[in-house]
């Protein structure tokens, strides 16, 4: 079994950007753990943060993906295989903009929350938590943002698009 480790943040604030789509997580999924909000966790039974800021933002596959270790492949696990495959994507998109005459890209976020679109979307699936074999399910995948796997996993040509249209 496989989960994705997303959530909310104990320490980090929910950014501005994220606010209208974590908002509509929580009127069409069903979450029924119950939450606490920034600055109350000491004095709360919640078991999340309602007022931290949501990770994932984006997701990737991250369970075999093929790495050269030592002397041959082998299937690397979690997020340090599946980081470098989004960065390498905004690379090439960087790239393609030096190419087109266009600066370099900053903090992309704020970008994907309003073009969602260029995401493809998962509806289906949760991340979970046990402990002894005793799986629960956490968070659930909900249309839009949610914490198992943010807006979606990265669709190439649509982000190009995106980003090499912009200034």
């Amino acid at each position: 079994m496989f989960s994705s480790g997303g959530g909310y943040s104990l320490t980090f604030d929910e950014p501005q950007y994220q606010k209208a789509a974590t908002a509509h997580y929580l009127d069409v999924a069903n979450v029924s753990w119950p939450y606490f909000t920034n600055g109350e966790y000491q004095e709360s039974n919640g078991v999340w943060n309602r007022g931290g800021r949501g990770v994932p933002d984006i997701a990737a596959v991250g369970k075999r993906i093929a790495t050269f270790l030592g002397f041959g492949l082998v299937g690397a696990p979690g997020t340090s295989a599946s980081t470098p495959i989004v960065a390498a994507l905004f690379n090439r998109i960087v790239e393609e903009r030096l190419r087109l005459g266009k600066r370099p890209l900053g903090f992309v976020n704020p970008i994907l929350y309003k073009h969602p679109e260029v995401l493809n979307e998962i509806v289906t699936g949760s991340n979970s938590v046990g402990a002894n074999c005793l799986v629960q399910r956490a968070f659930e995948c909900a249309p839009g943002l949610d914490p198992v796997t943010g807006l979606g996993t990265p669709d190439y040509p649509k982000l190009l698009d995106l980003f090499t249209s912009l200034p």
